[in-house]
């Protein structure tokens, strides 16, 4: 409580006339994103900065109603503006997360629950049981937003998901008796980390493109100073080792039915040794034949391998194929503790790149034996 009296006397300074110091912070927060929106052009960021505006809206009218008496318009008002507003904030994080059926329904239900907020105060205004079941609506939503954008950032969790969730779920949150003594500082200073939650997770979002933007650069001036093909692929697999924070990774040729390791990074000798006795799968032939990118489970891997998988602590195994000028394929794997890959934007990163690997080794003149 301390520490938010001071936040709140700082924003009081900043606050403009006719509006509390909630309010102008959510002017302010609402001004942040769409100048970010401006700079890195992400959708989340516009709808973000548009959920403020409505949250700030909802401030001015709660305020007037207190001052200026209750009427049935103004309650409307206000309970449709916090609906909507916690629907804006979920539909952003499920923006960033590039859930379309989750957003789809969140807007389906937001909407559904604005017009019964707004209807409320003139058809039912004694039924209190409504607006505690709207109340609790809004909360499982927040839930439901938070758990999709931890899901999509799994393996690269940072601060942001956690900001979000905890501001959303606490906010404006009035359950007398438990809150009736925090003061308003308080709730400016939950307010104020929950409008910063959002941006953190962009800035940790474009780090992270940034980081596979230097690994496409580094592997394109490879591929342009090689002469053959080990030393492309060699310094291919160092670099998506780094970049997707995996523990390891290996090449490996399609001999006959056995899939051959050559190069590698992070491997033993032992590893190396079971790899090569071991035999293509049915997930593995039909990620060749398929072409296409997959994720493996201990329990769908030979024996040997999988024993030395966990040895390694490892438990989950990315599959990217790469086509050779012949018939036969190559595939890369990548051997990580977690998951690799397979949440959101780094599965999403996956799917769209397979094809420029494929064109680049192509060019390279990377061919099967």
């Amino acid at each position: 409580m301390d520490v938010a009296l001071p936040v709140g006397s700082s924003a009081g300074m900043l606050t403009v006339p006719w509006f509390t110091a909630r309010e102008t912070a959510a002017l302010i927060v609402a001004v942040v994103s769409l100048l970010c929106f401006r700079v890195f052009r992400e959708r989340c960021l516009l709808v973000w900065g548009a959920g403020w505006v409505v949250y700030g809206a909802f401030l001015w009218v709660a305020g007037a109603n207190e001052v200026y008496g209750a009427s049935n318009a103004m309650a409307a008002l206000a309970q449709a503006g916090l609906v909507l507003a916690m629907g804006l904030f979920a539909g952003a994080a499920l923006l960033s997360a590039e859930a379309r059926k989750a957003l789809m329904a969140c807007l389906a239900i937001c909407w559904t629950m604005a017009v019964c907020a707004a209807m409320q105060p003139f058809y039912f205004p004694d039924v209190k049981i409504l607006g505690a079941g709207l109340e609790v609506v809004c909360r499982a939503i927040a839930v439901l937003a938070f758990l999709e954008l931890l899901r999509s950032r799994w393996g690269r969790i940072g601060i942001g998901p956690f900001l979000f969730g905890a501001g959303l779920l606490t906010l404006n949150l009035n359950w007398p008796p438990f809150t009736s003594h925090i003061p308003s500082e308080a709730y400016l200073l939950a307010e104020a980390m929950f409008g910063s939650s959002l941006l953190v997770v962009v800035l940790e979002d474009l780090r992270l493109r940034s980081r596979r933007l230097a690994v496409l650069n580094g592997l394109s001036v490879t591929i342009a100073r090689g002469q053959n093909h080990a030393p492309m692929m060699q310094t291919a697999l160092e670099r998506l080792k780094a970049v997707v924070g995996a523990k390891a990774a290996w090449f490996q040729w399609m001999v006959g039915e056995r899939m051959v390791p050559t190069q590698h990074s992070g491997l033993s000798a032992e590893f190396l040794r079971a790899l090569g006795q071991t035999g293509t799968g049915e997930t593995e032939a039909g990620v060749l034949r398929e072409n296409r990118a997959v994720v493996m489970k201990l329990a769908e891997m030979a024996e040997m391998e999988r024993r030395q998988l966990g040895k390694h602590g490892i438990h989950h195994v990315v599959l990217l194929p790469i086509q050779g000028k012949s018939r036969r394929s190559e595939c890369w794997r990548w051997r990580a503790r977690t998951v690799v890959g397979t949440g959101g934007k780094n599965w999403s990163f996956w799917k769209r790149r397979r094809g420029s690997w494929e064109w680049r080794w192509r060019i390279c003149g990377c061919r099967s034996r």
